[in-house]
């Protein structure tokens, strides 16, 4: 073998050394292309999508909360009524007893 094959050899990994790092440069700067274009794709395609959804979701929890509001409230009004006929009963029966013939 001549020194000129030696050297050859010895260079060849190094240029495929080279060549393998500039690729892999390529290809993630590619990558980094294609991500960002996905980015703005699905932010055109689906951003408004997500913006109605998420108006929805919000105007539900509002009305749910309103609801929430409402059947506590109903709620004590209905202790309010059941506390008044209490008192009615009460008072019914205390005059039946103060008025029946036998007393």
């Amino acid at each position: 073998m001549t020194n000129q094959e030696f050297q050859t050899q010895d260079t060849v990994p190094i240029c495929t050394c080279d060549h393998e790092d500039e690729i892999n440069r390529r290809v993630k700067k590619e990558v980094d292309v294609l991500c960002q274009q996905l980015l703005e794709y699905n932010e055109k395609n689906f951003g408004k999508f997500m913006r109605e959804i998420t108006i929805e979701h919000e105007n539900r929890v509002k009305a749910n909360k309103k609801l929430r509001c409402e059947v506590e409230e109903k709620k004590i009004e209905l202790q309010e009524a059941e506390k008044f006929l209490k008192y009615l009963k009460s008072r019914s029966i205390a005059e039946q007893w103060l008025f029946e013939p036998t007393h």
